[in-house]
């Protein structure tokens, strides 16, 4: 009885036993067997042919330029400590492309690796390491075909990037040997899909203060394999290339004393050889080549002058495989940035325009104190001392970002005398000084034969936004906005002081609004005066010594509108349709936001201060949502709501012949934000529409946020 029990114990194992999954002996789909291979990887050393590690020393002497950058760019093997990897995948595709293994390891900590893979041959095998944590990122359902042609890391990088390997016309024995091709028991070799950039900043500069360290142009995608032997690439376009602002991966504790590193997608944008001096190596000498510069990769240094008027310096660092010619980020490559900014602040303003690189970050309007002078680059056509990123898309029509200005001059201010003495210009610049008053007046750049080729805003005002100094911000919906409008002389409540100056949508010229706030419909514009002091006259029509209305005929008048800032130009066409064009054209992207979704950048014709600029809609929501009614209450020619301030009822211009309506009974403000119709504020005593579309040759007042 004993033995028979004994049997039937021995016999329920054996039944077990057989039912239990063994990889070895289990079948796949094809009839072909399962077995563990032992496949030994390991990581890629050697640059490309012809390509050799270099550290080189780009500085000058620090009486000249105390901005130095110190330049080279390695293969990772020489910089990564471990072979530690998460998330490690191993994809078999057979001869047709099908993925016939997918599997993810987790993390591997030695130099091989034990998949089970299908016997047979004709396979490619990938090996993903540091790849995506989710367990159903790759199936068998992943193609070979769109591994290789799109599909990119997707999730967020800590450490360090993913790496991928690759073995082809792979056969596999039902004993678990590999060979590859001719090569018995081969070691996979595995790359990284990223470049690595590393900072390392040291900045010591009195009078300033270090604001940011941002990358620009990187990549959208990190790619597996798309792209690895494709140049130029990606394609040439925002659809591919991220405009916005990207902070890096890693952040040092101390920012002015620190590295910061970013990992991002091959960018081979080519190279410039007319380039032979490190300090030419800026976004005005980037390889032209289908489009190529306005998507390079930088990284741009901000620092903010300490006398609270909002003026940066902005150093552009462009990594490449030298200092000067090439401008391309290829996977695996370390490119490793050493900069020292030191010296003082006088120092560094003296750089620009002599160090490519360092640009003072330009406006089209100045805000300067009363009795105080300013320092304004006369080349540089408004917010074009940035990347060519940010530079308008009618590049051409309007002559590019720069030009030669031969004399500057007063075109118009708000009283005889406001500006006091423009000087001569030397380094492409010129010192503008005011009187004691407060105001706005208008200085213009002219070329020999005296035709303007820009002009920019003098808001003379004893506000300090920055230090809240003669005044306030506000923090509202993500922005920090000012407390009065663009061009305002003061924040007292029912007075047309509070109006500031008027913008049609897209341009960056005033005009200047009503003396009156009383509603009483009797309007008359601010007047201005000539550099002699002699008031100049507004008319509908074109007969002004001063401010003229004209019916805009041509079909892009955007160049003659530039060289003609005292006229307002208006058409006859629906209100979707630009203030510049008679043919149904319109620039969605003219203020920089062309989406209702995205908040977009501060463009060529912004008309706010450095650092400032027209508020966006973002994520479809207006830059004022939450006011009412009921919070956002009437009085006083206006309206007031604790988290923004007053908004005075300052009338408009009307789109129609640059007359003033409405003044002391509605408001018109205008957000940077157009989708065939530009958007903004309006109010009237019952009425609120923060998502108001209107006409965008409309004069509308403007409230400036931080960005």
């Amino acid at each position: 009885m004993k033995l028979l029990y004994i049997n039937l114990i021995l016999l329920i194992i054996l039944f077990f036993t057989s039912c239990q999954h063994d990889d070895t002996l289990s079948v796949s789909q094809d009839g072909k067997s399962l077995v563990s291979v032992n496949l030994p990887f390991q990581l890629s050393e050697s640059f490309p042919a012809g390509e050799e590690s270099s550290s080189v020393t780009n500085t000058k002497s620090l009486q000249v330029s105390p901005f130095s950058v110190s330049y080279s760019h390695v293969n990772s093997i020489q910089t990564k400590a471990s072979t530690t990897f998460s998330n490690v995948w191993v994809l078999q595709f057979n001869s047709d492309g099908a993925c016939v293994k997918a599997t993810n390891l987790g993390t591997v900590s030695t130099t091989n690796i034990n998949p089970t893979l299908v016997s047979g041959s004709g396979y490619t095998i990938y090996v993903i390491a540091n790849g995506p944590s989710s367990p159903t990122a790759f199936t068998t359902s992943t193609t070979k075909s769109s591994l290789e042609s799109s599909i990119a890391y997707s999730e967020s990088i800590i450490n360090d990037a993913p790496y991928i390997g690759k073995l082809e016309g792979v056969t596999i024995s039902a004993e678990g040997f590999l060979n590859s091709g001719s090569s018995q028991d081969p070691t996979l070799t595995l790359t990284r899909i990223a470049a690595k950039i590393s900072l390392t900043l040291n900045y010591t500069v009195t009078g300033y203060t270090l604001q940011s360290v941002e990358m620009y142009n990187a990549p959208k995608n990190m790619y597996y394999v798309n792209g690895s032997s494709t140049s130029p690439f990606p394609g040439a376009s925002v659809t591919f290339i991220n405009q916005s602002a990207l902070a890096a991966n890693t952040i040092p504790s101390t920012a002015t004393n620190g590295t910061y590193v970013w990992y991002v997608g091959e960018n081979k944008r080519g190279a410039n050889a007319a380039i032979t001096s490190p300090y030419n190596r800026d976004f005005l000498h980037t390889p032209t080549t289908s489009n190529s510069q306005y998507y390079c990769t930088y990284i741009r240094i901000k620092a903010l002058k300490n006398d609270g008027s909002g003026r940066a310096i902005n150093y552009y660092i462009y990594p490449g495989l030298n200092i000067t010619s090439d401008f391309n980020l290829t996977r695996n490559y370390d490119y490793n940035l050493n900069v020292m900014i030191q010296g003082n602040g006088a120092s560094q303003e003296s750089m620009d325009g002599v160090d490519g690189r360092v640009r003072m970050e330009t406006s089209n309007c100045y805000m300067v104190t009363p009795g105080g002078t300013i320092t304004i680059p006369v080349n540089i056509k408004g917010n074009g001392n940035q990347p060519l990123t940010e530079a308008p898309a009618d590049n051409f029509t309007i002559g590019g970002v720069t030009h030669s200005t031969y004399s500057v001059g007063v075109l118009w201010q708000t009283s005889s005398g406001l500006i006091t003495n423009i000087s001569s210009i030397y380094n492409g610049k010129v010192n503008v000084t005011v009187s004691s008053s407060l105001g706005n007046a208008v200085i213009a750049a002219y070329n020999s034969s005296g035709v303007i080729l820009w002009s920019w805003q003098i808001w003379v005002t004893n506000y300090v936004p920055l230090t809240k100094t003669n005044g306030t911000t506000y923090a509202f919906n993500n922005y920090t906005w000012m407390d009065r409008n663009l061009g305002a002389t003061t924040t007292t409540v029912a007075t047309a002081s509070t109006f500031g100056m008027m913008y049609q949508w897209g341009r960056k010229d005033p005009f200047p609004s009503s003396t009156n706030i009383t509603a009483s419909g009797d309007y008359n514009a601010i007047p201005i005066y000539n550099s002699s002091g002699t008031q100049l006259t507004e008319a509908i029509d074109a007969t002004g010594t001063g401010v003229k209305h004209i019916l805009t005929s041509v079909a892009n008048n955007l160049l003659n509108a530039i060289q003609n800032p005292l006229t307002f130009y208006y058409s006859t066409e629906a209100m979707e349709w630009d203030w510049y064009t008679a043919t149904k054209a319109h620039n969605d992207a003219l203020w920089g936001a062309p989406t209702l979704v995205s908040s977009g950048y501060k463009s060529i014709y912004d008309p706010c201060p450095s650092g400032w600029r027209v508020p966006a809609y973002n994520n479809g929501k207006s830059a004022w949502d939450g006011l009412t009614l009921t919070n956002f209450t009437w009085a006083n020619y206006g309206r007031t709501y604790s988290e923004v301030g007053y908004y005075p009822a300052g009338g408009y211009r009307y789109a129609g012949n640059g007359a003033f309506s409405q003044v002391g009974i509605q408001a018109e403000y205008w957000a940077s934000t157009a989708s065939g119709l530009p958007y903004g504020l309006e109010f009237l005593q019952g009425q609120l529409t923060t998502f108001y579309a209107n006409a965008r040759s409309h004069g509308f007042l403007v409230r400036c946020v931080r960005y």
